[in-house]
């Protein structure tokens, strides 16, 4: 599936102007919106820690508890904190 994210005029004035309303309003905004959710999830680790380090971006991020992929994962997204076995993805 497209996501419109990667031509988002509203990113554009964020990478333009941060400090911007539609830039503020855009970074506030990928805080819940569900595309933007599904085109992060979308993308490789690799480009998904870039955008995190240059959004400030702190959702959606997954720690390994364990040795293995078999032990419990620990899902971060802004909401309630909840473990989840690695079947459950």
């Amino acid at each position: 599936m497209k996501y419109p994210c990667e031509n988002c005029k509203l990113r554009a004035a964020y990478d333009k102007n941060p400090k911007s309303l539609v830039g503020r309003f855009w970074r506030w905004q990928i805080n819940f919106c569900p595309s933007w959710r599904g085109y992060f999830k979308s993308l490789q680790p690799e480009k998904q820690e870039e955008l995190r380090k240059k959004y400030d971006f702190k959702k959606y991020q997954y720690f390994i508890f364990g040795r293995n992929m078999s032990k419990k994962i620990m899902i971060i997204d802004g909401g309630p904190r909840k473990n989840m076995n690695t079947a459950d993805f």
